[in-house]
């Protein structure tokens, strides 16, 4: 992350990020401070730093919101602050920062009202499985969505694969362990996700391994682009094969081709349909929506 002397007019100069994409840069006179600018050029106040966890523990370094940047003379143009969000100027954001710090460093959390110190904690709502749940609800399943044309749309045909790796490789393991499923989104690491594919990996191979971190990302990028603060901690590279590998180079030889049709021949209508995938070479669904032209 970049670091840079934040001033008044620097904040005020700041363009909107790019669509899908957020630009950050950390403070260089106040640690932990950083100035985070979204796509509609709402400028937010953050600081990374190991909050306590309710138990007494002290949780992975994360982010949270202190405030939306807006200067006491706000003329020169409209500022985005956020439903439910303290608006700040530069100065209130460091001393904001600085006193979170030091609730930080007597072991409380800095976010929970002093009233509310010794209260049973509230659940979070963001844990993987609640926002699983959703995810699957809205992307997989796609639930009360329509098209263009007002038809429901169908479910990914990958729905129930989904399910699975989530069961049985995140949520818990093969013997039934819990590993990820109470977790916060927010307190997945880099080094989380990469000791999980290690595991699964040893335990299960390579391949298996990259289909569920292609599972994790699709919903931690889902997950991104509907929440303020949340970063995918995935990035290029974590891949443990090359889909050049994995590339299929068996192919039938004549006398397969025979006995396959033969065997076709017997089994009706699902007999049929295999030899004209056979014949056409088609997916399975494209052949299947086929309709005949009269």
């Amino acid at each position: 992350m970049a670091t840079k002397k934040f001033s008044d007019p620097w904040l005020r100069g700041l363009k909107a990020a790019e669509p899908g994409s957020r630009d950050e840069w950390m403070d260089e006179i106040e640690a932990g401070l950083i100035v985070r600018v979204n796509p509609k050029r709402r400028v937010s106040f953050l600081l990374m730093a190991r909050f306590p966890g309710g138990d007494g523990t002290t949780l992975h370094a994360s982010r949270r919101v202190l405030g939306d940047y807006c200067p006491a003379d706000a003329k020169d143009r409209v500022y985005v602050v956020a439903k439910g969000v303290c608006r700040l100027t530069l100065d209130a954001a460091r001393q904001k920062a600085r006193e979170w710090k030091a609730i930080i460093a007597e072991g409380r959390d800095p976010g929970k009202p002093e009233a509310e110190a010794e209260a049973e904690p509230e659940v979070e709502s963001d844990t993987i499985a609640s926002v699983f749940a959703e995810y699957f609800k809205r992307h997989v399943m796609k639930e009360g969505q329509k098209d263009g044309r007002g038809k429901p749309l169908a479910p990914l045909r990958s729905a129930s694969e989904i399910q699975r790796i989530f069961d049985h490789y995140i949520f818990a393991d093969l013997d039934g362990n819990e590993r990820w499923r109470d977790r916060l989104i927010a307190s997945i690491a880099r080094r989380d996700v990469t000791k999980l594919l290690d595991t699964i990996q040893d335990a299960s191979g390579a391949t298996q391994s990259d289909a569920v971190l292609a599972q994790l990302s699709a919903m931690f990028n889902w997950h991104a682009a509907r929440d303020d603060d949340f970063v995918s901690p995935i990035v290029r590279g974590m891949k443990r094969t090359k889909s050049s590998e994995r590339k299929r180079k068996r192919i039938l030889s004549d006398e397969e081709i025979r006995i396959f049709w033969r065997a076709c021949e017997t089994q009706g209508t699902f007999g049929a349909f295999c030899q004209s995938l056979l014949l056409t070479l088609q997916r399975r669904e494209k052949l299947r929506l086929m309709v005949r032209l009269r």
